[in-house]
């Protein structure tokens, strides 16, 4: 009866709730960081600038890689860095600690259950 309790219901809808919205701040920040990647290649084409025909794309492409690197630099990598270290990283450990917190106390009612059954007989 305790296991399916509508308290370790809500607690367990809990856990899952703060872990999915751990992840889907964790796949943000990879996007974001994916995104700053993509600039930092586009920028390396800067050097090519000089091809012939060809040269007035790369200086292009280069411009959009410097301002994508140097937007994310600017504004979104202190905050980025923030989000993870102090609100997804500890809603992760608290989303799995109150997992393992209730599997611990299922199985130790399960024991006590089972011992007290065992007397009995």
């Amino acid at each position: 009866k305790i296991k399916g309790h509508r308290t370790i219901r809500n607690l367990e809808g809990l856990a899952d709730m703060v872990l999915e919205v751990a992840d889907l701040g964790n796949a943000i920040l990879d996007g974001i960081h994916a995104v700053y990647r993509v600039g930092q290649i586009f920028a390396l084409n800067k050097h090519l600038a000089g091809t012939p025909f060809i040269g007035p794309l790369f200086n292009i492409v280069g411009t959009v890689g410097n301002i994508i690197t140097k937007l994310y630099e600017t504004v979104f990598k202190t905050p980025a860095e923030l989000l993870k270290n102090y609100i997804l990283d500890p809603a992760t450990k608290l989303g799995n600690k109150i997992h393992e917190g209730i599997t611990f106390a299922k199985n130790k009612l399960d024991a006590i259950g089972l011992s007290l059954s065992n007397m009995l007989r």
